[in-house]
Formats: C-alpha cells, sequence, structure tokens
C-alpha cells in the first residue's frame, strides 16, 4: 500500500511540472578534486600575479601548499553561506512557515468508517428519504458539504475514478479562474489549489476532502457524501462548485468530458487547460445529463 502512494505522490508531481511549468531542481554530486581546486585557485584573479609563488610552494612543502588550498576553499564556502544566513534572519524560509496538514500525510491516513459520524445500525432502520433528512441536518450548521448520491451514480463516479483518479478543476473569480487539481484515493477525492502545489509541490495541503460512505449502498440504494474544507482558503460555495464539477466530468458519462480526463490522466503533453473553461461554459444547466446529484 505504501508504495502505491507513492506512485500516486509520484504522478501528481510528473503531471503538474508538464502542464504548469513548474521547473524543479535537479543537483549532481561530484568528486571535488585536487585538480579542480588548483583550477580555482589558478583563475581566482588575485592569485594570478603570484603564480610562480604557488608553484615554488607546491614543489618545496607539498603539505604547506595542502593546507593553504584547503583553506581557500573553506573562506569560499562561508562566503557563499553568508546571504542564507542573513535572509533565515529577516524571515521565515517556506519549510519554517506554518502549513495546513500535507497532502501526502492525509491522503495515506485511513479512512474512518460511516460509524465514526451516525450510528449506522439505526440509519438502516429508517427509510432512504428519512436518512437523507437526518444526513442533511446533520451538516445544516457546519462548513461542511454534503449529498446523498443515487447508487448508479456513485457506481459510475467510483468505476471513472479508477480509471482517471486525477483531475484538475476551474474556480470562477472576479478576475479570471483559479485552478484546483484534485486526486482519488479508493472512495476519498482530496483537492489542492495549484498555488500550493507550486510552493509545496507533493507536500501541498488539502483544502477539501471528499469522503463516499458505502456503507448503505447495497440496504437502502444510496452514498452518502461529506466534504470537509479549510475555510481560511475556500469557501462552503465553493466546495460546491467543485463538487458539482466533479459530478459533472465523472458521473455523466459525456463522451468530450471523459476524453479530457483521459488526456489528462495518461496523454499529458496533450492536455490544454483552458478546453476545461471552455466545457464547463458549454454546459447546460437544464440538460438533463448535466444534472447530478444536489450538493448541499
Amino acid at each position: 500500500m505504501a508504495a502505491h502512494f507513492q506512485r500516486a505522490r509520484f504522478a501528481f508531481r510528473v503531471k503538474l511540472s508538464i502542464f504548469f511549468e513548474y521547473k524543479g531542481v535537479v543537483t549532481t554530486v561530484t568528486r571535488y578534486s585536487e585538480e579542480s581546486k588548483m583550477d580555482d585557485l589558478e583563475k581566482n584573479p588575485f592569485m594570478a600575479k603570484y603564480a610562480d609563488k604557488i608553484k615554488e610552494l607546491q614543489r618545496s612543502d607539498p603539505e604547506v601548499f595542502q593546507s593553504k588550498l584547503d583553506a581557500q576553499k573553506e573562506s569560499k564556502k562561508k562566503r557563499k553561506s553568508k546571504p542564507e544566513e542573513s535572509g533565515k534572519k529577516e524571515g521565515l524560509s517556506l519549510s519554517e512557515k506554518p502549513q495546513p496538514q500535507l497532502l501526502k500525510d492525509f491522503v495515506q491516513q485511513k479512512k474512518k468508517g460511516l460509524d465514526s459520524v451516525v450510528k449506522v445500525d439505526m440509519l438502516k432502520e429508517l427509510p432512504p428519504s428519512e436518512i437523507e433528512r437526518i444526513w442533511k441536518e446533520y451538516h445544516k450548521d457546519k462548513d461542511r458539504i454534503c449529498a446523498v448520491i443515487p447508487k448508479q451514480v456513485y457506481e459510475k463516479i467510483n468505476e471513472t475514478s479508477k480509471n482517471y483518479p486525477m483531475f484538475l478543476y476551474a474556480l470562477p473569480r472576479k478576475t479570471g479562474f483559479e485552478f484546483f487539481f484534485a486526486q482519488f484515493e479508493g472512495d476519498s477525492c482530496y483537492f489542492t489549489s495549484l498555488v500550493n502545489y507550486q510552493a509545496y509541490q507533493e507536500n501541498a495541503p488539502i483544502l477539501l476532502t471528499m469522503t463516499h460512505y458505502t456503507e448503505l449502498q447495497d440496504d437502502k440504494g444510496i452514498v452518502l457524501l461529506t466534504g470537509e474544507l479549510n475555510t481560511e482558503f475556500i469557501s462552503v460555495q465553493d466546495a460546491q462548485f467543485l463538487a458539482n464539477q466533479l459530478q459533472l466530468f465523472y458521473a455523466t458519462g459525456d463522451t468530450e468530458r471523459q476524453k479530457l480526463l483521459d488526456i489528462f490522466n495518461n496523454k499529458p503533453a496533450e492536455f490544454k487547460h483552458m478546453d476545461i473553461i471552455k466545457m464547463l461554459q458549454s454546459a447546460k444547466v437544464g440538460d438533463e445529463s448535466d444534472q447530478g446529484t444536489p450538493i448541499d
């Protein structure tokens, strides 16, 4: 299971690096040879006029020469480290800043069952309509979203998510759109913003967690959805829009939307994020195929 999460985090990192030009840093470790030390010393403009004396010292007393080389190297290191030290004094580094819970840690947590929220045995004695009323009442005064999803709708979402576990979503803002990345893991889906991803990469904080409880799927023909969100970054209305958008792509079976899912997951070089916006703009609210389960 741990290996699976590692692959998911790797895919998360790779796909967004392609679509949004995230530039990682590749470092290599090379042996700092005696020749390279000598080259550095000879290239130093302040040492050029002493070239003859340097060579004479190297010939007559190798140990003293070596100690001077090491001292010069150490001095060079200290000069490079000073800007970093001064920067730390002026403000917190990225790793020192307080962060919300991290994506990789959250995803690896084992999902708690429906019985951690409500008494499942009692719900099983009630008709679906009454369960829906109780579920919505439970969420009414909380900063969460919820829905009661018909079994056949969730089966479509679940089937699609296994083939296309990752996707990009667009949230309308006053000056354009804010993009969110989402990753399915089992019956849960985790959302983070691209801004957070660009700052923290695979450690991006989760802003919305959508959990589907399937305990009543067979007996009652319904799946209970709850969405926990970080209200410091997104509103309940934002979360509702993202949840409805997820259904638009994962539950309707529309061929054009399925095509976008396939391109994002399997042909990332061909993906264009503006296609998502065009798809949202062309979606007909009154079209029966666009009407998913209402999100409260």
